[in-house]
């Protein structure tokens, strides 16, 4: 999201944050998602990353990593649905107007509620 409140999609940066949830929720490795792209760099031209999927795949009883992507594919659909949709801007579009209208007649509604 930006700051004026758009939705720019980056797959890019959702692998890499994926990737890098699925090593801190299933390892003891420290993960720095500040400096996101540095880590995944680093466990991806290791060998690790791939090394920690093929474990987290193998050791959990359901499939989480089918699971972690169809959660994150339901995230990204709700964003798309809530923000980029043309219900998304017809709804922004009327709660700004209901507030232009409310700032432009507050000090009319004072003005008319003195005793």
């Amino acid at each position: 999201m930006t700051e004026d409140g758009r939705y720019v999609q980056n797959l890019i940066t959702e692998r890499v944050l994926a990737a890098l949830t699925i090593v801190r929720l299933y390892t003891v490795v420290e993960v720095d998602f500040t400096n996101m792209e540095s880590e995944f760099d680093l466990l991806e031209n290791s060998g690790l990353l791939k090394r920690i999927y093929e474990v987290v795949a193998t050791r959990e009883s359901d499939n989480v990593l089918m699971d972690f992507d169809t959660y994150v594919d339901y995230k990204r659909d709700d964003l798309r649905t809530n923000y980029c949709e043309p219900h998304a801007f017809v709804y922004d579009q009327i709660t700004r107007f209901g507030e232009l209208i409310g700032n432009a007649l507050a000090p009319a509604i004072e003005n008319l509620d003195v005793d």
